[in-house]
């Protein structure tokens, strides 16, 4: 009677060994699955909310090349006239768009006229170089200047098909932050804009983009 029991106890210790083991093994591999199907889901609505922001963000910046592409072909700024006629004319496209600054810049990145808060060399900056290589319509990266985070976009200007000088305007940052500002990635996610360099060229915290902060400083992995 003794072995009975014995064997049978055996008997349940082993159901219920191998009945716990087979649970948890069970339980984990559906816990991974989970975790993976999971995963696959938010990336996959990330990369979907990030393709849509960039077509949004993209659309706001054609918008803003097209302004000056159509600037800079005014023939008055390709011709000869004095510099006051055409100071007027920058004074006058100032009007048409809320620019921080509008100027005109020779060939080798000097003012020939604008407003007066407008840099008197653009020559040091990244967007002037662009300018010369594309020969086309160039944005350059956010900067901070007179307390105000701007954003430029410059534009050829040609005589007989010949580049005379480049009509380059500032406008405030705040198109970009909109954009950004409307998404919500949870209660703790963000959104931020890189150049190739990992540097932060747009974000919701406008400070990141002032201090020029580093994204695989923020997130060393």
């Amino acid at each position: 009677m003794k072995k009975f029991r014995k064997l049978k106890q055996k008997i349940v210790f082993y159901v219920m060994s191998v009945s716990i083991l087979v649970a948890v093994l069970i339980t984990t591999i559906m816990s991974v699955g989970s975790i993976r199907s999971t995963n696959a889901v938010v990336l996959n609505d990330m990369q979907l909310t990030a393709r849509i922001s960039a077509q949004n963000i993209s659309s706001n910046l054609h918008l803003l090349t097209e302004r000056m592409a159509n600037f800079s072909s005014e023939e008055l700024l390709g011709s000869d006239s004095d510099k006051i006629m055409k100071q007027e004319l920058i004074n006058n496209l100032k009007l048409q768009i809320e620019f921080v600054w509008l100027a005109s810049y020779d060939t080798f990145g000097q003012k020939l006229y604008g407003d007066s808060i407008s840099p008197d060399s653009i020559s040091d900056t990244k967007y002037f170089s662009l300018l010369g290589q594309t020969e086309n319509v160039v944005i350059g990266e956010p900067y901070y200047a007179n307390d105000t985070l701007q954003l430029c976009v410059g534009s050829p200007i040609k005589t007989d098909d010949t580049i005379t000088g480049y009509l380059v305007g500032s406008y405030k940052y705040d198109l970009l932050n909109d954009v950004l500002s409307q998404l919500v990635l949870g209660s703790t996610g963000s959104a931020c804009i890189i150049n190739e360099e990992g540097t932060i060229i747009g974000d919701r915290d406008v400070q990141n983009v002032i201090d020029q902060i580093n994204i695989y400083d923020l997130y060393p992995s």
